[in-house]
């Protein structure tokens, strides 16, 4: 009888915890599901999705092997499994931007529920578990993280953060090989998405003393020292996994020049951010405000404000460690928070340097609200009524957190709405106004746009924003002036050469490429620019070495294929540009340039072919057939329908940017073809040793010694040609093989006569 009721006591709480988790689902999607029609934005989105080809491309075994080569990825830090996260995002919702958030969204869902399984699996206190995941589901300083798409990075390593705190409270409970692999697989697994969580060997420890109470510093010392030592050592393999991590996110970034130095910020200007920025984030959590996704770096700190937040940093952590054995919990959710914090507080940096961000905070907050989620109730066991005035302020707390995230995710819509946030939260920054500007200008509000980069002094957005407005004059103006602040910023150089060549001003616009090559030689944007003018110029080997090497650099560079497909038909290697151009048609499927110059090229190639295979038939003869005077003629009609469709092929290749001239025997099966025409030199001879009025093979002999540069003796055949009675007067005139004699005096006189 005992055993029936307790097991239904556990079926019991089964069902409350499932209840639990689809109130916490059910939740997150309402309050997230405006998601699903928002864009993605133009910081860090298009790096890792919207404009990243690779990404684009899917899941592929070549990106696969990209993810993890950090030496082909210099724009962010060594994350493989994030990567991998979105080709997969592709792969199934192609660049649907709804959708992409809506993955963030699910992650978002699974770590609210993990982090409520993980406390509850630990304390088996169901309902301060359940509060903490609702504080961790709706907080609004956590919409960041769930509604940028690029921070799919923050979810996915909280993800598996998350797990190898489920998996260690498993461990704990039955310490065995197996179980401390699933951890440290999951810790691996977190870190290959971020390296955030390089402290999560630290939170092992924490969760070690309590709720786990594998440390107990009640016993004697040297036991309690002893068993702390065992615990320690125990995680030396998880502090291997870390110190990987740091290595390789270092070497990953290693003379990229993302990392901040000593010279540009301070290491006391750090310090002293530090210790602010620990107690702003405190007032995000208590009072999230004027939250934004970007919060400008300042450049002095009051010292009062650093001495203040030193003094109640100090204050808190005091208070908790003189209470870790009656009230444990504080000290560990409290040095959750600092140490957690550590790796993004801002004393080493990638990227734009920052006082702040939002996302930081997605992790290290869970530390402060197992603080709330115990250190409240505490606070109020002596109330009469505790369980109803719990159980209402929660409701109402969290309900207000609710209608504040659902606000704040409002302005995450576009670029336009998250940037006039950030304008409108900090009063302004560089970043927020030079990319509220860049949205801007990407709808169409280039007025808009130059205001907003004129209050920064944005020069190089400036000139763009001018440029897109025709106005080439002033964005040389602004161009120039970047260039004076900053002689080694490549992409200013590539946009002055392109408006200098919009002005015809070639030999300045190559300047500007080659020193953009010279700072920058990996860049694939200058390698194609400089090829656009030399191709122009008719410098096609140029072109093509230049247009081969953006292509090089960046695989899918759809339109370096198409430049190295036309200049290789003016090469006349026609093969090779179709292959080109399809290269580049498969890179975009909805580029039509490429599209129509594949087809192009396949028509002109096919009409060639046909009329070289048409010209070797008539080649067949030997001097002594009878019908030899009817194949000469034969021969000449496949000679003029060849060059027919060469210059058919010319016409066409005239209307491509930058074409001059093309010389017919650049085609190598032209050139093979008419190789084999000029080796029946001595088979024409024959014919008029054998019939000395055929007017035709004379005619052909004065073709071979044109082609040949025998000037004088092209002349005289084509003279004795004409004189026995040739009189196809539209070939003397049009026929490419005497382009050799048309210039010479004796040729006019014999085309006047």
């Amino acid at each position: 009888m005992f055993k029936m009721i307790t097991h239904k006591k556990s079926l019991f709480a089964i069902n409350h915890k499932f209840l639990v988790c689809l109130i916490l689902v059910i939740i997150i999607f309402a309050v997230y599901w405006d998601l699903s029609r928002y864009e993605f934005i133009n910081y860090d989105d298009s790096v890792y999705v919207s404009e990243n080809q690779r990404i684009q491309s899917g899941l592929i075994k070549e990106n696969l092997a990209w993810s993890f080569n950090f030496h082909e990825n210099k724009e962010v830090y060594w994350h493989p499994l994030t990567w991998i996260s979105h080709m997969l995002d592709v792969e199934l919702y192609g660049m649907d931007p709804g959708r992409h958030h809506l993955t963030n969204v699910i992650f978002h869902v699974f770590n609210t529920l993990l982090l409520f399984l993980f406390l509850h699996r630990m304390t088996g206190a169901r309902w301060r578990c359940a509060f903490v995941a609702a504080l961790f589901a709706l907080h609004p300083i956590n919409v960041e993280s769930v509604a940028w798409i690029a921070e799919r990075k923050n979810v996915l390593s909280t993800f598996w953060g998350l797990l190898a705190l489920w998996a260690y409270a498993g461990y704990t409970k039955r310490p065995v090989l197996f179980r401390y692999f699933g951890v440290a697989l999951f810790m691996a697994l977190s870190l290959l998405a971020k390296p955030m969580l390089v402290t999560l060997p630290f939170v092992f420890l924490l969760l070690d003393y309590w709720p786990l109470k594998r440390i107990e510093f009640g016993q004697p010392i040297r036991s309690s020292l002893n068993r702390a030592g065992r615990l320690i050592f125990e995680k030396v393999p998880l502090l291997i996994l870390s110190a990987l991590s740091v290595y390789l996110s270092a070497a990953s970034t290693r003379g990229v020049g993302t990392i901040k130095t000593l010279q540009s910020v301070p290491l006391m200007l750090r310090i002293e951010n530090a210790l602010v920025s620990y107690l702003k984030y405190i007032g995000k959590l208590v009072w999230p405000s004027d939250l934004a996704i970007f919060y400008p770096y300042p450049e002095i700190i009051p010292s009062w404000q650093v001495m203040g937040s030193l003094a109640v940093l100090t204050a808190i952590s005091i208070v908790s460690i003189r209470t870790l054995c009656k009230h444990p919990y504080l000290a560990v959710g409290w040095l959750w928070f600092l140490g957690t914090f550590t790796p993004v507080i801002g004393l080493v940096q990638v990227g734009v340097w920052q006082e702040m961000a939002d996302r930081f905070a997605y992790v290290p907050f869970i530390g402060l609200f197992v603080t709330i989620a115990w250190g409240v109730p505490h606070l109020v066991s002596r109330w009469q009524y505790k369980r109803i005035g719990l159980t209402v302020s929660a409701g109402v707390f969290l309900l207000l957190l609710t209608m504040s995230t659902h606000a704040q995710i409002r302005h995450w819509a576009n670029s336009v709405t998250i940037f006039e946030q950030a304008v409108k939260a900090t009063g302004g920054s560089w970043v927020a106004h030079n990319n509220l500007a860049l949205a801007l200008s990407a709808r169409g509000r280039i007025n808009a746009a130059i205001h907003h980069y004129r209050l920064e002094g944005v020069y190089y957005n400036l000139a763009t924003a001018l440029a897109s407005k025709g106005d080439n004059q002033q964005a040389i103006e602004y161009y120039t002036e970047s260039l004076k602040l900053n002689p080694e910023y490549a992409a200013a150089h590539i946009n002055m050469g392109t408006v200098l060549a919009r002005q015809g001003k070639t030999a300045d616009a190559i300047r500007h490429y080659t020193e953009a090559i010279r700072i920058e030689p990996n860049s694939e944007k200058a390698h194609f620019n400089l090829g656009n003018i030399l191709l122009a110029q008719d410098k096609i080997d140029e072109a093509i070495s230049h247009y081969s090497k953006a292509a090089h650099i960046d695989p899918f560079f759809a339109e370096a294929y198409n430049g190295l497909g036309l200049a290789l038909m003016q090469k006349g290697k026609l093969e090779e540009a179709i292959l080109q151009f399809r290269k580049a048609a498969n890179i975009k499927p909805a580029y039509r340039d490429a599209q129509k110059n594949q087809k192009l090229a396949e028509s002109i190639y096919g009409n060639i072919r046909k009329a070289v295979a048409a010209m070797q038939d008539s080649m067949n003869f030997y001097p002594q057939d009878p019908e030899i005077d009817l194949k000469m003629f034969e021969l000449l009609e496949k000679k003029k329908k060849l060059d027919q469709a060469l210059s058919q092929f010319n016409k066409a290749l005239s209307l491509q940017p930058g074409f001059t001239s093309l010389d017919r025997n650049r085609i190598s099966i032209v050139l093979e073809i008419k190789k084999k025409y000029e080796a029946k030199l001595a088979q024409f001879h024959e014919i008029i040793e054998r019939r000395p009025d055929n007017a035709a093979a004379g005619y052909h002999i004065a073709c071979i010694y044109s082609r040949r540069g025998q000037i004088d003796d092209a002349i005289k055949w084509l003279n004795q040609a004409i004189q026995k009675g040739f009189n196809r007067w539209d070939l003397i005139k049009t026929d490419s093989d005497l382009n050799g004699v048309r210039s010479s005096k004796q040729y006019q006189v014999l085309i006047k006569g």
